[in-house]
């Protein structure tokens, strides 16, 4: 078994062993969790912030202009992250993990110049955000930054991307055994290639193995209960302590509703610190921004 470069299923106590099924069941099980896990992936957008490379006017002393090339950044200079785009009472929002802007910051804070993008679209994050999670008592790894609809649009290059958020803001934290979907772009499946740096997709199912009940929630995953859905499968021992990047992707919890998953939270760091929790992605949810948000 192996982690896709596309989507995967996780999923622990024998309820992901699609060996167990008869093969037409398997078969239908397999395309349905395909389809969500790609659903997934389809909001997760990737962020990338960099030393500015590519073509680039330089003024020269006698008054005249220069054209040159400037090469691209080296491979520890790229910063790699994820994120979502939110639609939340007529406002947009792109939400993603607070550690990966204060990074930003602190790179800002050493002289760097830096160029931040999100999907297609680059601007300046700090003026735009809107809540941090470090403005409450207990700290929150969630950043709110508010776009306008073309920044958004054009960051989605698609308005069907775009999460829209019904009644009921916040959603409440999943609870240990419900099912989520993630998804986000790990530096180790990134390309960078001349001027381009092109992000490598990965999303999956897994079962909520701990609720921690401080607005964070854990999801363990073993190599052995992973089926693949995609031919060209990287090996999971490959992503192990190696998912940077995958940092502010958006999780989905899975209801049997109209809707069928819904914006919980967003990834945090894998591991937690703990030996035990190497293979766990540990979730920041967005149940306990304030109800009030955006008004106040």
């Amino acid at each position: 078994m192996s982690v896709s470069r596309r989507e995967t299923l996780v999923d622990e106590d024998g309820a992901g062993d699609v060996s167990k099924l008869p093969a037409e069941e398997d078969s239908q099980y397999l395309a349905k969790c395909s389809l969500l896990t790609r659903l997934a992936l389809d909001h997760a957008v990737p962020i990338t912030f960099a030393p500015r490379f590519g073509r680039a006017c330089i003024r020269r002393s006698d008054g005249g202009a220069e054209e040159i090339n400037i090469p691209p950044p080296a491979p520890h200079q790229i910063e790699s992250a994820t994120g979502c785009l939110l639609k939340l009472r007529d406002e947009y929002f792109f939400v993603t993990a607070e550690h990966v802007l204060d990074k930003y910051q602190e790179r800002l804070g050493n002289g760097e110049s830096l160029v931040w993008q999100v999907g297609a679209v680059r601007f300046d994050p700090l003026p735009c955000a809107a809540w941090r999670g470090s403005s409450k008592g207990r700290r929150k790894d969630i950043v709110f930054l508010r776009l306008s609809e073309r920044e958004a649009r054009g960051a989605c290059a698609d308005q069907a991307r775009i999460i829209l958020v019904a009644n009921g803001w916040p959603p409440s934290a999943p609870k240990e055994g419900e099912l989520v979907l993630l998804a986000g772009y790990p530096k180790r499946i990134r390309e960078v290639e001349n001027d381009t740096i092109t992000p490598g997709p990965l999303s999956a199912m897994l079962k909520v193995t701990r609720s921690v009940g401080d607005g964070t929630f854990k999801c363990r995953y073993e190599s052995s209960d992973v089926t693949s859905f995609d031919p060209e499968a990287l090996p999971l021992r490959d992503l192990r302590g190696n998912t940077g990047g995958i940092s502010g992707g958006p999780v989905f919890r899975i209801e049997d509703s109209s809707d069928p998953f819904v914006f919980v939270g967003v990834i945090s760091e894998i591991g937690g610190g703990d030996v035990d929790d190497a293979d766990t992605y540990v979730i920041e949810a967005v149940d306990g921004v304030p109800s009030s948000f955006p008004q106040t």
